[in-house]
């Protein structure tokens, strides 16, 4: 698509994780990960300085001992709030159980350069759990449904849908997003940037969980942010998103404290976005 995006300001407070263009600089240890009734716990080490870190999950075909390239996804980012901690600890639920096998490594950025970790040890759940297959792990998106893209207005509306279907259902097994109570998995959107290894890819949402019924209209001067304005972008996925404050207990009284947030996500469901004609 062609400069989707020129001169836009954005007005609102909005959440974003993610980015996989920079290079990593270092590679560090391993994380130490175990199963652990129905999730994989994965212990993150602190390094000094870090703003956030990622999790990345792949596959091990144990027959070839190694990675399935294919299968290496960015689930999670984890954002501390609390200098004092020394480890966090990532518990991955959304996961296929049995015997499929999966290996962990973790992505530190400190606001100038990345460093990174090896790959964990295989590990498998070892058990039966709400998931069967990737499928149940993405939005089932219906064949011809896309983005409109409205250049004057800088929109894009949800389309192609036939029959009696009008909206992309939720994914079964993630608990669904409450209003009320701003907790639980919403949709968000994947947008990108450049080419190659100069691709720069980000996660956008908003504070209102973004509705997937046909028609449904998204503004951009609300959603994008500043680094994606006058650049010819394009949209790659829609994903599921959840955030997730892990507190503590303060010293003081019995308030809790938020000490890091994570930011939990589905496997990405690829969408297109059309021009309007």
């Amino acid at each position: 698509m062609k400069k989707l995006v020129k001169n836009i300001f954005i007005l609102s407070v909005l959440f974003l994780f993610f980015s996989c263009a920079e290079k990593p600089e270092e590679v560090v240890a391993q994380p130490d990960v175990k199963p652990s009734e129905n999730v994989i716990s994965v212990s993150l080490a602190k390094i000094d300085n870090a703003k956030y870190l990622n999790v990345f999950r792949a596959e091990w075909d144990s027959s070839k001992k190694e990675i399935i390239e294919d299968s290496i996804y960015n689930i999670a980012q984890v954002t501390p709030n609390d200098d004092v901690l020394t480890s966090y600890t990532f518990l991955d639920k959304y996961l296929i159980g049995g015997n499929k096998k999966y290996v962990y490594k973790i992505r530190y950025w400190n606001g100038v350069n990345y460093n990174v970790t090896s790959w964990s040890d295989p590990v498998s759940l070892g058990k039966t759990n709400d998931f069967n297959d990737d499928k149940d792990l993405k939005y089932y998106i219906p064949d011809g449904v896309y983005y409109k893209y409205d250049e004057q207005l800088s929109t894009i509306q949800l389309e192609g849908f036939t029959g009696s279907e009008d909206e992309i259902s939720a994914i079964s097994n993630f608990e669904p997003y409450s209003e009320e109570y701003s907790t639980g998995f919403r949709p968000a959107l994947v947008f990108s940037y450049g080419n190659g290894d100069e691709e720069i890819s980000k996660i956008f949402t908003s504070e209102v969980a973004l509705k997937l019924k046909k028609g449904e209209k998204i503004s951009l001067r609300d959603l994008l942010t500043s680094d994606f304005f006058d650049k010819d972008i394009s949209l790659k996925y829609l994903v599921s998103q959840n955030t997730v404050e892990q507190t503590k207990p303060s010293d003081a009284d019995s308030e809790k404290k938020i000490y890091y947030t994570e930011f939990i996500c589905s496997y990405p469901a690829k969408i297109s976005l059309k021009d309007a004609k």
